[in-house]
């Protein structure tokens, strides 16, 4: 499987996909690389899009069953927070949010990054 994925906003690139939230769609197909990388060249002012490298694989219902187990964080998804948070700053963003919205778990830890 292609461990490469691009993040976007261009709802053209994907006629055959869902968005994943409002406005955000994802690809990992050589034309929808190709394309974003066209866009960028051309200056196209409305294109936004985040790259990312790797993948985590779950059994039919796994995630589920983690998730009802409360092995995971989560919070509400807005593209907003995707484009428009600093990339280095999303993961401690979210986490506060998510840590906020579940008030029963400890608020601070000394190294959220080795979670």
């Amino acid at each position: 499987p292609n461990g490469m994925f691009a993040l976007h906003n261009a709802v053209d690139l994907e006629k055959s996909q869902e968005p994943i939230v409002p406005g955000l769609f994802m690809g990992s197909s050589p034309e929808v690389f190709e394309q974003v990388i066209w866009r960028i060249s051309e200056g196209d002012p409305d294109l936004d899009f985040r790259i990312f490298f790797g993948c985590a694989g779950w059994a039919p219902l796994q995630l589920e069953s983690e998730i009802n187990r409360m092995d995971w964080l989560y919070t509400r998804a807005a593209v907003e927070d995707i484009f428009e948070i600093d990339a280095y700053d999303l993961w401690d963003v979210m986490i506060k949010r998510a840590m906020a919205e579940k008030r029963f778990l400890p608020q601070e830890t000394a190294h959220p990054e080795w979670n």
